[in-house]
């Protein structure tokens, strides 16, 4: 990492500013100091400026991969996420989710058997390249959050980087949580997320960094993220890619229909079905604005993933 260049009082500084203690007293010595001291400049430091300095295209232009350690206060668990021109790779507990820019798949390891999930586009081809994820669109700093938090300080920390502290208001927190189906603790009635970004202090690039949930004015859980550039692949994602592969180029012999209905029953239906093999499941991407699929026209059961065997109707609203 680039050391953030500082200007310091050297050796020679000192002892001037020890003779002129000595020749005109310790209030001039002292003025000297103040004025050697004062506060660095930190007004080009935004958040607007973090959040571009972390947009994944412009990291993986200054690095062959990233690789991002999630943690959190409340968990044992360790997850990330490793990024690189060619794969986006998410682990979180039993399940590891692969992008690259032709597919998407997730794998959960039930007792050493591997689960294929095929993540399968609902829509024509337009919508589809507008939807489709590629690795480099993965954001770590919170793209909900992104441009709402209000930098409360900087502080320099002395090794090149610099702590950015952050805070996201109450309101923000709320519209957050929602977003991410969580709620606040039984009897608490607000919430407001701290931030401590650790960056680079020349180039911004995030390095670490916490986040706080405070509760009605107490610290609650927080989460932690540490970062490495550069980082080699893992090895679990060229033992997936093996995998994968040998399930694509495995004869498909034994094949059933998915088909997924938007807006049933209404002048606007319309529906997309394809073949998939039984050997693997399949999870729907909607067209964008259908969040509610039920596995029923009368929306009395959630759609939550197939069994793998199954014919599967879908039926995707835009409201419950």
């Amino acid at each position: 990492m680039k050391k953030l260049m500082r200007k310091t009082i050297g050796r020679t500084a000192a002892a001037l500013c020890l003779m002129l203690a000595l020749a005109f007293g310790a209030a001039g010595c002292a003025k000297a100091s103040a004025v050697s001291e004062a506060a660095p400049d930190y007004s080009s430091i935004t958040m607007e400026a973090i959040v571009a300095a972390n947009d994944m295209q412009v990291l993986l232009a200054r690095h062959k991969s990233v690789l991002i350690a999630y943690r959190s206060s409340d968990s044992d668990e360790l997850s990330y996420v490793y990024v690189d021109a060619e794969y986006l790779y998410q682990k979180v507990g039993i399940t590891s989710v692969i992008v690259d820019k032709d597919a998407i798949w997730q794998i959960d390891d039930v007792d050493g058997e591997m689960h294929p999930y095929y993540y399968w586009f609902a829509m024509d081809a337009d919508e589809e390249a507008e939807t489709r994820t590629t690795p480099s669109d993965f954001a770590f700093i919170d793209s909900v959050n992104a441009g709402r938090e209000t930098i409360k300080s900087i502080q320099d920390n002395r090794d090149g980087t610099l702590t950015v502290t952050t805070l996201l208001n109450a309101e923000d927190t709320a519209e957050s949580m929602s977003y991410y189906g969580q709620e606040l603790p039984e009897g608490a009635t607000k919430a407001e997320e701290r931030t401590e970004y650790v960056v680079d202090g020349e180039t911004l690039e995030n390095v670490s960094g916490s986040t706080t949930m405070v509760i009605d004015g107490k610290d609650g859980s927080v989460s932690f993220i540490e970062i490495t550039y550069d980082a080699d692949r893992p090895e679990e994602i060229n033992e997936l890619e093996a995998f994968l592969q040998d399930l694509e180029n495995s004869p498909k012999t034994d094949r059933r229909t998915v088909k997924i209905i938007y807006d049933f029953g209404t002048e606007t239906e319309c529906s997309y079905e394809f073949q998939v093999d039984r050997s693997f499941r399949v999870i729907t991407c909607a067209r964008l604005g259908y969040d509610y699929q039920y596995s029923d026209p009368e929306r009395t059961s959630v759609y939550e993933g197939d069994d793998g065997s199954s014919l599967v109707t879908i039926y995707a609203f835009t409201e419950e």
